[in-house]
C-alpha cells in the first residue's frame, strides 16, 4: 500500500508540471484538511488550474519520498517563479489524502562544504532499523536541539562521516557546534521549543518541530539520514510566516493532528490549489477564508496541545480549548 501511495502523491505534485487533471483524484474533496496558513479560495478546480499552470513550464522536482503508515512526506524542489525547496506531509485514509501539511523556503547554496540543500543520498535503505532511527532522533531533537545539551553532540553524531545540506553550515561536527553554541545563549536566534511529529522510514527520520527564528515563530523541519546508529547527514527547511499572520494560524499549521474538527471543507480543491501555489511563490488571484467568511477564525478552532510521539505509534496531538 505504502508504494501505491507514493505513486500518488508524485503524481499529485507533478500534476503541476505534467497537467494531469487525474492527479488530484488522491485528494478526498470531502475530508481533506489542508495546514498551510496561506490557503485561500482559489477561482478555479485543481484539475484546471494544474492545466492551465502545465503551459507555463513549471518545475517540480521529488527528491525523496517516504512513508510511515499512513502519512507519506516527500522533499522536492520548485521552480515556479522563485526556486524554493520544500517538505510535503500528506495523511491517507485508505487510498485518498485526508490530511496535508508543509514547510517550504527560498533556495539558498551551496554551502561551505559545497552541498546543495536537497542533493545526497536518497535510496531507502535498513527498513528493521526504522524504528531504532526513530528513537535516536528523538533523543538528538530533545537533547541537543531543544534542551540544549550540546555537550551530547557526539553521542549522535560522527565528525568523520557527518554531510551538512543546511545552506549556512559546513560538513563535520565543528560547524554544527559552533551554530548550535550561537544558538544556546541569551543572544541565539534560533531557538527550538518543541517537537510534534517524527516520521521514519528506515535509514530517514523527519522531525517536525517549532520555534523561534530571531524572535518570530516558526517551523522547523529536518531531514536526517542515519547509518550504524549515528547521524550521518542533514537537510532541512525553516519557515517563518508573514508578519501580518496571526500566532493562531501559525499554530494551526505545526499543530493540527488528524480527526479534529473544523470548519466546512466546502471547495477543497480550490483552496489546496492557492495554498499550493502561494506557498511556492506563485501569486494566486484570491482572498483570505475568514474574509469570506466575514470572521477571524475561530478561537475554540484553536490546538495548543502538543503532539506526543510514543515508541512506535504515530504522533498525536492533545486538543486543548484556549478559552
Amino acid at each position: 500500500m505504502n508504494a501505491a501511495r507514493k505513486d500518488r502523491i508524485r503524481a499529485l505534485l507533478k500534476g503541476i508540471e505534467t497537467g494531469d487533471p487525474a492527479a488530484v483524484t488522491v485528494v478526498n474533496q470531502a475530508k481533506y484538511i489542508q495546514h498551510n496558513p496561506q490557503t485561500h479560495e482559489g477561482s478555479e478546480g485543481l484539475a484546471a488550474l494544474f492545466k492551465r499552470l502545465s503551459k507555463t513550464s513549471p518545475r517540480v522536482n521529488i527528491v525523496r519520498i517516504l512513508a510511515d503508515g499512513d502519512y507519506v512526506f516527500a522533499h522536492t524542489e520548485y521552480d515556479f517563479a522563485t526556486r524554493r525547496i520544500g517538505f510535503e506531509v500528506f495523511r491517507f485514509e485508505g487510498d485518498q489524502a485526508v490530511e496535508h501539511w508543509d514547510n517550504i523556503q527560498p533556495r539558498r547554496g551551496p554551502n561551505p562544504s559545497g552541498h546543495s540543500m536537497v542533493d545526497g543520498p536518497t535510496e531507502v535503505t535498513d527498513l528493521d532499523e526504522t524504528e531504532a532511527n526513530r528513537a535516536i532522533v528523538r533523543s538528538f531533537v530533545q537533547d541537543v536541539l531543544i534542551d540544549p545539551r550540546i555537550e551530547k553532540l557526539e553521542h549522535f553524531i560522527d565528525d568523520a562521516s557527518f554531510t551538512q545540506h543546511n545552506p549556512g553550515m559546513a560538513d563535520g561536527l565543528p560547524a554544527l557546534r559552533s551554530a548550535l553554541q550561537a544558538r544556546s545563549g541569551e543572544s541565539a536566534t534560533i531557538a527550538y521549543l518543541r517537537n510534534h511529529r517524527l516520521l521514519a522510514e528506515g535509514n530517514f527520520v523527519l522531525s517536525v518541530s517549532e520555534g523561534t527564528l530571531d524572535g518570530v515563530h516558526s517551523s522547523f523541519y529536518d531531514l536526517f539520514r542515519l547509518s550504524g546508529g549515528r547521524i550521518v547527514e542533514h537537510w532541512d527547511t525553516i519557515d517563518a510566516p508573514p508578519p501580518t499572520q496571526r500566532m493562531e494560524e501559525r499554530q494551526r499549521q505545526i499543530l493540527t493532528p488528524e480527526g479534529a474538527s473544523w470548519p466546512s471543507r466546502d471547495n477543497a480543491l480550490r483552496r489546496l490549489a492557492s495554498a499550493f501555489l502561494a506557498a511556492r511563490g506563485r501569486k494566486v488571484r484570491s482572498r483570505p477564508i475568514h474574509k469570506l467568511r466575514g470572521r477571524s477564525p475561530e478561537p475554540d478552532r484553536i490546538l495548543s496541545g502538543p503532539l506526543v510521539d510514543e515508541p512506535g505509534t504515530h504522533p498525536r496531538c492533545r486538543v486543548r480549548r484556549i478559552e
